[in-house]
């Protein structure tokens, strides 16, 4: 899954424990792939670097070119929504 991983503790006369690396977001993406993808996107760097990147630092494998997509669609939302809001209320401040 990315970047993102579980570490399983397991006791031959307790259940199974399960904690991942950092948080999931809806309960099937790890928050740290999403973060590389920005941090990455505000440097320039695409999927291809990203993957670099990742083999650089001796990391598995980050994700793939259509989850990339996603997040990258996401971001845009985001961003866009950020924008507009930012936007109304430049222009409410300049109106008073």
């Amino acid at each position: 899954r990315g970047l993102g991983f579980k570490i399983a503790i397991l006791c031959e006369q307790c259940t199974p424990k399960y904690i991942n690396s950092c948080p999931v977001i809806n309960n099937h993406a790890y928050d740290i792939n999403r973060r590389i993808v920005l941090a990455m996107r505000l440097l320039g760097v695409g999927v291809n670097g990203i993957k670099k990147f990742c083999a650089f630092m001796c990391l598995p494998n980050p994700i793939f070119q259509s989850f990339y997509d996603k997040i990258v669609s996401t971001i845009s939302i985001a961003t866009a929504a950020v924008r507009e809001k930012s936007m109304k209320n430049a222009a409410a401040k300049e109106k008073e």
